[in-house]
């Protein structure tokens, strides 16, 4: 639809009428001249019809604009593309303004394939902005480009007192030089240490992991292999892990597989009073691992038993339950963790790692579980076994909550009793409970249920904990008793043990 435009500036004559099509003022005829009075009126501004008078037919309206004053030509141009792209190919010098208003219509509006593409263009962008709103940004490191780095020796180790010599990247004398494919930066350090002549990273990476699988190191100083660090176990194991690990391309899956699936570690950790004599700590592998768990790892199997872990990877960080105004009791007046705010839904059965993690503050039951502060790298855990690790299992609302789920779906299984203590060891024990086991859940299974029958408050308090509900359809008295249960055999050794 070709723009027009038409001007007055009340001057009471016709030629003060102009007429604009495309920016193009018109030639106009004067067939009279009756403009003596202003052409104010009372009557309302109409559309598409006269005041009281005849309407009109057939006709399309777009993009009606009304000023409070005539236009000059320069202006009426500017309301017209057509117009500024004609005064474009009239005019000998281009304005970079007007060229960029030419360019911007043509693709616009007249190159197809251009429209084309602005639409997968602005599909992409929308994409890529969801993507960023399910992660979140971080910071990276990346060469100088303009600089090389130096360095000097400084004597007698004052940072003001420097050698004139200057030093440039590499390794020391005493080890295997860097080649000169290995360009002096962080890549060259990387392929220095992977190279396969270099045993001493695939080592230390081969005794972490049998660290994580067995409890011990076949170095027992997982964090460190010099000289003050223990001498290993099983020296010939451990070369051989380390190579078998480098020509196989430092695959960790494959490294894994191979360990899990020995016969050393698939044996049971039972021990004789012949094995407990003459390899008390299981230097000489006499037997399967054995030993806690760490805290990440109790919190996900007490959720995965209860089928309330919630498995989604990736994503920001997490805030489940705690206990109230440890964050507030040491957080600066300035600080944006000041406060607490515990999260809820799904994000409250997100899988440990996600944890967010304060570091003056750290969640108070995965340290006493003896997770790390993370204030400092750390290869080897503490192992501790106090009275407060069980205080957390059998009170922290998490795992009451999840002992409750467990047994709810457990309950909602079966309606004996055997079958629904069977489903319950299964998940915690992988295994059923020997008759002498029975006889005391059995006790504690009717002593809870009288308790719990004559108050039942008592009963809803505990099925209440957590923010999932009970079962509507479940005897809070019964379902208490069975949460007790539950939770005491999720606070077995056998069950926190690996």
């Amino acid at each position: 639809m070709e723009p027009r435009l038409i001007t007055y500036r009340g001057s009471k004559k016709v030629w003060g009428v102009k007429i604009y099509i495309n920016g193009e003022k018109q030639e106009v005829t004067k067939n009279s001249n009756k403009l003596t009075k202003t052409i104010k009126t009372k009557a309302p501004f109409l559309l598409g019809s006269r005041h009281e008078g005849q309407y009109f037919t057939n006709g399309q309206l777009h993009s009606f604009q009304l000023f409070n004053r005539a236009l000059t030509e320069e202006e009426v141009i500017a309301t017209s593309i057509n117009g500024r792209i004609n005064k474009l190919k009239k005019s000998a010098k281009h304005s970079p303004k007007l060229v960029d208003q030419a360019r911007n219509y043509y693709f616009i509006y007249e190159d197809k394939a251009a429209n084309d593409l602005n639409d997968k263009l602005v599909a992409i962008k929308n994409e890529k902005s969801a993507i960023e709103k399910r992660g979140t940004f971080t910071l990276v490191m990346q060469e100088k480009a303009d600089t090389k780095p130096t360095a000097h020796i400084l004597i007698r180790g004052q940072y003001a007192v420097k050698d004139k010599e200057v030093l440039s990247p590499g390794v020391p004398a005493s080890l295997p030089p860097m080649t000169d494919e290995m360009p002096r930066n962080r890549l060259g350090l990387g392929m220095w240490l992977t190279a396969p002549e270099n045993p001493l990273p695939a080592r230390v990476t081969v005794n972490r992991y049998w660290y994580y699988l067995f409890g011990n190191g076949i170095v027992e100083s997982t964090n460190d292999f010099g000289v003050m660090g223990a001498r290993p176990s099983h020296p010939k194991l451990l070369d051989w892990l380390a190579t078998d690990f480098v020509e196989n391309g430092w695959d960790f899956h494959h490294l894994l597989k191979t360990i899990v699936s020995s016969s050393t570690y698939r044996q049971s950790a039972t021990f004789t009073d012949e094995k407990l004599e003459r390899d008390p700590l299981n230097k000489l592998l006499s037997r399967g691992p054995r030993y806690r768990l760490d805290a990440e790892q109790i919190r996900d199997l007490a959720l995965s038993a209860s089928e309330l872990l919630n498995t989604k990877i990736g994503g920001p960080s997490v805030k489940p339950y705690q206990p109230t105004n440890i964050w507030e009791s040491v957080a600066m007046a300035q600080s944006n963790t000041k406060n607490y705010k515990q999260d809820t839904g799904e994000k409250l059965y997100r899988r440990s790692l996600y944890t967010f993690w304060k570091r003056t503050a750290p969640h108070p039951s995965m340290e006493i579980l003896n997770a790390p502060s993370r204030e400092v790298s750390c290869v080897r855990r503490d192992l501790t076994n106090t009275p407060l690790q069980a205080f957390v299992v059998m009170n922290d609302p998490q795992f009451v909550e999840s002992s409750r789920q467990l047994a709810a779906n457990a309950l909602l299984n079966s309606k004996e009793n055997p079958a629904i203590l069977q489903f319950i060891t299964a998940r915690l024990l992988n295994r059923e409970l020997n008759t002498t086991e029975i006889e005391i859940v059995n006790q504690t299974l009717d002593f809870s249920y009288a308790k719990f029958k004559a108050a039942p408050d008592k009963a809803k308090a505990l099925i209440s904990v957590g923010e999932s509900k009970a079962p509507a359809e479940l005897d809070p008295a019964q379902l208490a008793a069975w949460t007790l249960i539950a939770n005491q055999i999720l606070n077995m050794d056998e069950t926190l043990n690996k």
